[in-house]
């Protein structure tokens, strides 16, 4: 959660003195990209390495003992981009690229009384999804603007440079405040990613331009 305050706290800072973009510079800035970061507190929770695992086999005169034990488990959080183009003042229509990393250490076990051999792999998975995205901004203010959008296409799931699956994606941003001078900005967003991943992407702060 630090990089989430820390991140928090730099775009709160770089839009005090902000004030949101009036309806009618959209005509002259229409193309939108942003970056940003979520939280996966979700995707923790199920990708977190069980710990030690294996099995202890009886031999003659001793013992023999193999398994795996995983440990130092490492997340990068979901890291996007998006592009919109804003077609007037409450429609906009894009794309959004969403990427996170999860990385872990494996140590593999083998050993008896006369013999240890042990060594450790690197693990790590990636996740991407890819979905085009429509928004709906719904209030422009002297401060703020306020939006929603969904998003929809493809996630895929690699596991190292091995591609495990391929699933749906589907996502929703039910609350947007977006807060900018001009061409740059930046947001918040509460929303929800049901495909695949459940319940996570429920935060979102990101920072961008407009042109």
């Amino acid at each position: 959660m630090n990089k989430f305050l820390l991140l928090g706290l730099f775009l709160y800072f770089s839009c005090v003195l902000a004030y949101a973009e009036h309806k009618d510079m959209r005509k002259e800035n229409p193309h939108e990209i942003r970056v940003g970061i979520t939280e996966d507190i979700f995707l923790q929770s199920i990708e977190m390495p069980v710990g030690a695992y294996g099995e202890e086999v009886d031999v003659n005169d001793g013992y023999h003992i193999t398994g795996n034990i995983e440990h130092s488990y490492h997340a990068t959080g979901h890291l996007f981009m998006e592009y919109q183009y804003r077609f007037n003042h409450w429609f906009g229509l894009g794309a959004h690229l969403d990427m996170r990393g999860g990385m872990w250490k494996e140590r593999k076990v083998d050993y008896c009384q006369w013999e240890n051999n042990s060594y450790t792999i690197n693990r790590y998975t990636v996740r991407m999804s890819f979905m085009p995205t429509v928004r709906f901004t719904y209030f422009n203010g002297k401060t703020v603007s306020l939006y929603a959008s969904l998003g929809v296409g493809p996630h895929f799931h690699f596991k190292e440079t091995k591609l495990q699956a391929i699933y749906p994606a589907a996502d929703l941003c039910w609350f947007g405040m977006s807060m900018g001078k001009k061409h740059w900005f930046c947001d918040m967003e509460l929303g929800i990613t049901p495909l695949p991943y459940m319940v996570d992407r429920l935060v979102r702060l990101g920072i961008g331009y407009r042109f």
